[in-house]
């Protein structure tokens, strides 16, 4: 069975939410806000609240989460030390071929910037000859 709220619930909700503020209720009362937050909308919707359904619905999905978890806590356990390690060894290697990369990028743009300096420095040489060679 698959619930879905209207979006003039889900609206009303929000209201509810908002003015209640059931995420900033003080260690003790989160219960009872969020109690508060259902009659309302209950009372707003003209929908019979149930608390045990709902109860029982908090708890099937308390149990769905719990369930995920060790699945995911199993499968965690599973990886190896040389899973990891190996994972971890192509990580290194791919950083250390990146740098390598980016250090003969930096070379050759170093290469190419002295190049055109000494292009430069011949074509002003050029010039000052010609220069002088024309002030006589």
């Amino acid at each position: 069975m698959v619930f879905r709220f209207s979006t003039e619930q889900d609206c009303e909700m929000m209201r509810d939410l908002i003015r209640l503020k059931p995420f900033a209720a003080e260690r003790g009362t989160t219960l009872d806000v969020w109690d508060n937050v259902a009659k309302s909308l209950s009372t707003a919707l003209k929908v019979e609240f149930k608390k045990k359904k709902e109860a029982n619905l908090a708890q099937c999905a308390k149990d769905i989460v719990a369930e995920s978890n060790r699945r995911r806590a199993d499968r965690e356990a599973e990886l190896s030390d040389s899973d990891v390690s190996d994972g971890k060894q192509k990580q290194f290697d791919d950083g250390l071929a990146f740098e390598r990369e980016q250090a003969q990028a930096k070379l050759q743009f170093d290469m190419e910037v002295q190049a055109n300096n000494r292009n430069v420095i011949l074509e002003c040489a050029k010039l000052f000859s010609a220069a002088l060679a024309n002030k006589d």
